[in-house]
């Protein structure tokens, strides 16, 4: 008969238990290297969200009128020959106006002027109501012109766009 200890004892490796300090340490470790990452994609997150809410706005001033030769056989235009329509883009959306000779703002200047997004498009259109003369639009942005069209024709429209940069 055999005894107990004629059987073969399993072997077991020997785990050696991490002391408390040594638990603490590594405790601190992993704290300290979540809270670098996390400020790492936060600056990140950060920057990302700052180029996209710090929008650059820019003013547009919008021209129309309409000019009418006189003098010779040529009589003076009576005010339904000096009149104008124009459609242009607000902020709001699409406006249209009529006025006698130019667009003028709610102050009496002869032009508008709007702020806009950087990168937004612009357009202003003027058509000659009366038949006789030639109408023009401008739009300039921070004085800048960037589109200018005149139509001399009958009835004629003048379109000018852009993007306001």
């Amino acid at each position: 008969m055999s005894t107990s200890n004629d059987q073969p004892q399993p072997q077991y490796e020997v785990v050696r238990k991490l002391q408390p300090k040594a638990l603490v340490i590594w405790a601190l470790i992993l704290v300290v290297a979540i809270v670098i990452a996390t400020n790492i994609f936060s600056k990140e997150d950060s920057k990302e969200k700052q180029s996209v809410t710090q929008t650059s706005f820019v003013t547009v001033k919008y021209e129309a009128f309409k000019e009418v030769a006189v003098g010779g056989i040529l009589p003076t235009p009576s005010t339904s020959e000096l009149k104008i329509s124009t459609t242009f883009v607000t902020q709001s959306g699409i406006e249209q106006h009529d006025y006698i000779e130019a667009l003028k703002s709610q102050a009496g200047d002869k032009y508008a002027t709007y702020r806009f997004k950087e990168g937004s498009p612009v357009s202003l259109s003027v058509q000659d109501t009366g038949g006789r003369g030639t109408v023009t639009c401008r739009i300039s942005v921070d004085g800048i012109v960037i589109s200018k069209n005149t139509s001399s024709s009958k009835y004629g429209i003048a379109s000018c766009s852009g993007i306001a940069r």
